[in-house]
C-alpha cells in the first residue's frame, strides 16, 4: 500500500527524497542538514554527551529530559490504519 525507497548509502540524503514527500522522519541521525523538513528520533541513551540534529525528539518526557530536551513522541503506530 505504500511505496518503498531502498536507502542508497553512496547517495546524498537530498537526492533520494522525492520532490513531493512533506517531511522526512529519521530514525537515525542523517549527520547532514538537509534544506527539506526533517525530523529526528533518538531512540538510544548516550554514555557521552554527542551533538544532535536540533529538531530531533525522543520518545518520552524522561527521555527527552535526560539529554536536556523537553520535545517527545510516544514511539509506536496504531496499527490498524495500515494494510
Amino acid at each position: 500500500f505504500g511505496q518503498v525507497l531502498p536507502i542508497r548509502p553512496d547517495a546524498p540524503w537530498e537526492g533520494q527524497i522525492p520532490a513531493d514527500v512533506d517531511i522526512t522522519h529519521f530514525q537515525f541521525n542523517p549527520r547532514t542538514e538537509l534544506a527539506k523538513p526533517y525530523l529526528v528520533t533518538e531512540h538510544g541513551n548516550a554514555r557521552k554527551p554527542k551533538p544532535l540534529p536540533r529538531n530531533t525528539v525522543f520518545l518520552s518526557r524522561d527521555h527527552a529530559a535526560r539529554y536536556g530536551s523537553s520535545e517527545f513522541v510516544y514511539n509506536g503506530l496504531d496499527w490498524s490504519g495500515y494494510g
